[in-house]
């Protein structure tokens, strides 16, 4: 079997593209490491990675910051940490 990192770092995915990825980590147990950062990912799309976060138990390494300057930051904010905050405190593998 074989395990796949994936930087999609600053590629304006936003909500919408978050919640493809979510999707695929739905499906896959093949993705170890994911970088989202810098994506424009807001509440929504944190809302949609952290349910596909309860369940994946392939991913060891998640990325979702948005320290750079500029436009395409992640704006994740309270909102979106009340959504993912619970499932990462859960999940072992993260």
């Amino acid at each position: 079997m074989a395990f796949a990192r994936y930087d999609l770092e600053d590629n304006n995915l936003g909500d919408e593209g978050a919640a493809m990825v979510a999707k695929v980590l739905r499906t896959t147990r093949h993705i170890v490491s994911l970088n989202l950062s810098m994506n424009r990912i807001q509440s929504d799309g944190a809302q949609a990675l952290a349910e596909a976060l309860s369940t994946n138990q392939s991913l060891i390494d998640l990325n979702l910051s948005g320290a750079k300057a500029g436009n395409n930051r992640n704006r994740i904010m309270q909102k979106g940490a009340y959504y993912l905050a619970p499932v990462l405190a859960q999940n072992v593998f993260i």
